[in-house]
């Protein structure tokens, strides 16, 4: 009988212990595009883990790295990780406007899009001036982040919810030879 008891009860303790070690994710799904207009114009998406999906929608002629229209796979570092759940974790991204836009033709832009159980937001910045600090910094960050990130090709389909308002890429300059004159 003794027994019986003592095994009712720690079954019950190990029932009612706190699983701190499972935490509550950070989103449900972030992801980032961004376009400078003469270098790069990508999209990065980050997963609960410490996976991330680009999308190079096109790239400088100068840059060996990534190939336009293609999509990597990539790993983070953990520091990384934990510094990228920090961030948003402090970022109060429902208090700001869906859009911060001035009118120019060209410059960087980028948009946020973060959805958990509280929101599910875009966020468009197209402008040099009265960007939240926050917002301005964190994309500089991601910048970053994703010039450091050793990429896999992969060939799937990738979504983004950050995708819409970037323009398409420049068109691609042609040169032809010159040609002997025509008789």
């Amino acid at each position: 009988m003794k027994i019986l008891v003592s095994t009712f009860f720690a079954c019950l303790t190990m029932m009612s212990c706190d699983n701190s070690s499972k935490k509550e994710p950070v989103f449900k799904a972030f992801d980032f595009s961004y376009d400078n207009t003469f270098e790069t114009c990508f999209s990065i998406k980050f997963t609960q883990g410490d996976t991330v999906f680009v999308r190079e929608h096109w790239t400088s002629a100068y840059d060996t790295k990534l190939k336009s229209n293609t999509n990597y796979v990539s790993v983070l570092k953990h520091s990384d990780r934990i510094r990228l759940d920090s961030v948003i974790k402090r970022i109060n991204f429902s208090k700001f406007d869906t859009a911060y836009d001035e009118d120019f033709a060209d410059g960087k832009k980028y948009k946020y899009y973060i959805k958990d159980q509280h929101i599910d937001k875009t966020i468009y910045v197209h402008c040099y001036n009265n960007v939240p600090a926050e917002l301005d910094s964190f994309g500089h960050w991601i910048y970053n982040l994703k010039s450091s990130l050793k990429f896999t090709e992969i060939d799937t389909t990738l979504v983004f919810g950050s995708v819409g308002n970037f323009l398409p890429p420049p068109p691609p300059i042609v040169f032809q030879k010159a040609g002997k004159g025509k008789k």
